[in-house]
This record gives structure tokens, sequence and C-alpha cells, in this order.
């Protein structure tokens, strides 16, 4: 592809955005006038999932295109980073001749505490990221030094902004506390301006693929100044399946402490927004803004009340779906939305197809662009989903075009999600045939991606490496826990 014609890339991550959220999903109290735009110069996957429903194993599958039950990384607390010889979207961006950058939370490993992210660099470099500003996610910014703490401290609010963390955990993290720290010192606000800076100082000589991974709306329900007011919770409708009183950490939420709940996340999205807006802007000062694509999407969902749950890990379409568009003038058509079944590690796929490369050979991903484009219709047969906690056996979910089956502990779930998209009634009994395919078609692809490709090509690992064994057992680990088996450890 010539120079010329090579576009840049801008992938916008968010942090646990409920994908019934914004303006572009007919949330009618969204304020997100710049991402509603966004997708409207672009195509919008509405049947889009994470394929691990929390931060860190959806984060990981994001850089490697690999399902948990690959990797191995199921959930948050794990102390060893995440190998980045798995990590293969950057490196492969790279291989095409692109400059890569990253800048906000990133959350493939879970640095000890008091320690600076600038110490973890040279990980960052083997990832294949030539420019890493690590930005933490807004708990874990109190308990380690980052380039936010950094921005912080220069403006003399590291103090309030620490006292600030220390009210919210009191009160938990699910209660109302508006921010002390002025929204342009959040993280959000930081994480846009560095990502601004790299766009500006970005030369002609090479292109760019910039990853700019916010933090929020992520809890804490913090929003600041005139964003915490911006929506009135009276104005909030909530759906159906938000019950009269629901519990969690230990307090009762009432309806009306829900609306209150949305009401900040809307703040706080609109926030992002109004940075998303002003990224843009630095995009069109200098690039080709008809040859740049732009990718937006989340890690994962957020509760938010419905079903009588907050968080996420839950297979219900409010944590499990995501949001997705792509834009990308020169070929993507605007305008466009579509039922195609799609997945989060599908935007390696993508981003590593528009840039002219090759994705590494045990990515799982698959190019959007030939959907985006109108060249097909389909994409998926099914999405999956999964999670584990560490006990009893792996979670999963399965969607197929119009029906989804969940199993989560001892409780199984199938809904019609075109007769039924709020997953009110649960047909497991009145359709057990459809239920039964869907836990064939379940397990069938579970057996075959956990064995598509030799062991050693699909981890791409080398029988020298001094950390072979201990690779080796996480992947044991993830597929024995898989295919329901004991978990093993590796030979002597």
């Amino acid at each position: 592809m010539p120079e010329t014609q090579r576009p840049n890339v801008l992938v916008i991550l968010v942090d646990q955005l409920n994908p019934l959220f914004g303006g572009w999903a007919g949330d009618p109290t969204g304020v997100t006038p710049n991402l509603d735009r966004l997708a409207a110069e672009g195509t919008v996957f509405d049947c889009a999932y994470s394929v691990g429903p929390v931060c860190m194993p959806g984060r990981c599958s994001f850089i490697s295109g690999l399902y948990p039950h690959q990797h191995g990384y199921w959930t948050n607390f794990i102390d060893e980073a995440f190998p980045a010889r798995l990590g293969g979207f950057y490196r492969d961006v790279q291989a095409a001749g692109y400059r890569t950058g990253y800048v906000g939370k990133t959350h493939w490993f879970n640095p000890a505490w008091g320690e600076h992210t600038r110490e973890h660099e040279s990980y960052f470099q083997a990832i294949g990221l030539d420019t890493t500003v690590d930005i933490p996610g807004t708990y874990l910014a109190a308990f380690q030094g980052s380039p936010y703490t950094d921005h912080l401290r220069s403006h003399g609010m590291l103090d309030t902004f620490l006292r600030d963390m220390a009210l919210q955990m009191q009160a938990g993290q699910y209660a109302v506390v508006p921010s002390l720290t002025p929204g342009d010192l959040q993280p959000d606000a930081v994480t846009a301006q560095e990502a601004i800076k790299i766009i500006d100082s970005h030369g002609d000589e090479q292109p760019l693929c910039l990853t700019v991974s916010f933090p929020g709306p992520h809890p804490p329900f913090n929003a600041p100044g005139d964003y915490a007011t911006m929506v009135d919770p009276a104005d909030v409708v909530l759906p159906e399946t938000v019950p009269a009183e629901l519990t969690f950490g230990g307090r009762t939420f009432t309806r009306d402490d829900v609306r209150a709940l949305r009401a900040n996340y809307h703040g706080k999205l609109a926030l992002i927004d109004d940075w998303c807006g002003r990224i843009l802007a630095a995009c069109e000062r200098c690039w080709d803004m008809d040859n740049t694509l732009v990718v937006f999407t989340s890690d994962h969902g957020e509760m938010l009340g419905a079903h009588g749950r907050f968080s996420k890990c839950q297979f219900w379409e409010e944590s499990a779906r995501i949001p997705l568009f792509v834009r990308w003038p020169r070929r993507v058509a605007a305008g466009q939305r579509t039922r195609a079944l799609a997945e989060l590690i599908d935007v390696y796929a993508t981003v590593v197809d528009a840039v002219g490369g090759q994705v590494s050979p045990w990515c799982c991903g698959r190019s959007l662009l030939p959907v985006a484009t109108g060249a097909a219709t389909a994409h998926r047969e099914i999405a999956v989903s999964e999670f584990w906690s560490g006990s009893g056996s792996p979670s999963h979910m399965i969607r197929g075009a119009d029906h989804k089956y969940f199993r989560q502990g001892k409780h199984e779930h199938l809904y019609d999600l075109d007769a039924d998209p709020g997953e009110q009634h649960n047909l497991l009994e009145s359709e057990p045939a459809t239920a039964e395919e869907l836990r064939q078609r379940l397990a069938l692809f579970l057996n075959r991606s956990s064995g598509y490709r030799p062991l050693f090509d699909r981890a791409n690992l080398q029988a020298d490496s001094p950390d072979l064994a201990r690779d080796l057992l996480g992947l044991f680990r993830g597929l024995h826990h898989t295919t329901g088996l004991d978990a093993a450890e590796p030979p002597e």
C-alpha cells in the first residue's frame, strides 16, 4: 500500500460502558454528541460482545486475539503480567510499518503498590508500543505512581485527588460522591490531553496507530462539577428489570438510588464525550480524516441495577455486550447499522487488516471491514463470552442469530433477543431443543478453539524460554478448566 494511502488509526477504548447508554444507542438521556456523530459517520455493530466481561481478561484478549480459556487470564487478580509474547496486536501493526502509541489504562498486569508505571517501559516495548502513557483506573491511581499522579502533583492537586478517593472508598464503590478534582484534571481528561500531544507532535514520515484508553466511565460514580448535575435523576427512565430494591456490597438500593447512579454515570460519559470531541478536532488538524480509521468500543459493560445487579462479570446484555463502531470514510459506509455478530477481539484483526498487515497466527479475531464496507452481511455464526472467578467451573455464554444461552454457576438461561431484548423470559424449559443446540455449539467451539493449532504455534512459545513452564501452566489450566478436567501441573 503506498505510504500516502495508508490510514492513520485511532482506537478509542472506554472502560465498563453499558452498551445501552449514549445517544447512538437510542438513550434519550445520553449527552454524547461527539460519539453520536462518530457513529453516524460509520458503521455501528449492534451485536458485539466482550469475550471476557471483566477488565483484565477482556483487555488481555483485546491485545492477544485469544479467548480467556486460551490465554488463562480469567480475573483481575493475577500477579504476573500478561506474557508480552502473546500481545500480538501492536507488534503486528509495527510490522506493517506503523508507529504505535497507547495512552490511558492498560491493565495487562497489576503493579505493586507504590510502584510507578514508568518502571514497566521495557514491558510496553515488548508488547509492541513505541510510546506508552499508562494512566491507571481511578481507584488504582491512588495506590501507585503514574503520569497522572505526576500531572496532579505539578498542579498542586494530588492531595485533593487522594482525599477524593478516600471519601469515595469510605462511601462505597456504588455511592454517588461528586469529585473534588476539577474536570480537566480527571483521569479521563488527562488521558485525552496526553493523546492530543501525541497527535499534534506526530509527523508525516510514518503512519500512526494510537489507542486512547479512557479509565471511565468505570466506577467510582464521581462525575465532577457540572457533569455531576448534567442529567436530572428524575429524567432517567429505568428498565423494567431494575427491581424495587436490590442489595450490593451490604447496602440496599431503591430505584431512586439507581436513577442517581445512572445520572452520575451519564455525567462521566459526557465528560469522555467532550474530550473525544477534542481528540477528533486534533485529528482533523493533523490528519486526512477521510483516510483515518476510527474504532470505538469498550472492554465490557456495566449492569447498573438491571436484573438486580451492579458491576460486570455477567452475561446479560448490559454486561457482556459492548458498544462498537467503525468510521473510515474512504472505505466504510456511513449511517449503517448491522446485527452481524462481532467480538472484542475483532478490533485487533480489523486494525491489522486496515494497515495492510498480517495478524499473529494465534489471533482468533476476524476483520470487521468486509461487513463495514458492505462487501458482506454476516461476520460470525456465534459470539462467545466467558468468565471464571477462580473457584467452581467457568461460566460461558453463546449468542446465535437471535437466541442467547448462558450458564453461570448452577443456573442456565435462554433468551430470544429479537422477541425479548430485555431478557425477562427464560425459555430454557419451553424451548429445550434450542437450548441443547446452543449447548452443543458451545461445546464444539470450546473443543475446537482449545486445539485448533499446535500448542507451540498458538502460543508462540520458545523451547529455550526461561518462562516456558509458567506459560505452559497457564495454558494448561485454561484448557483443563474449560473442558471440565482437573488442573494439571506441567511435567517436571
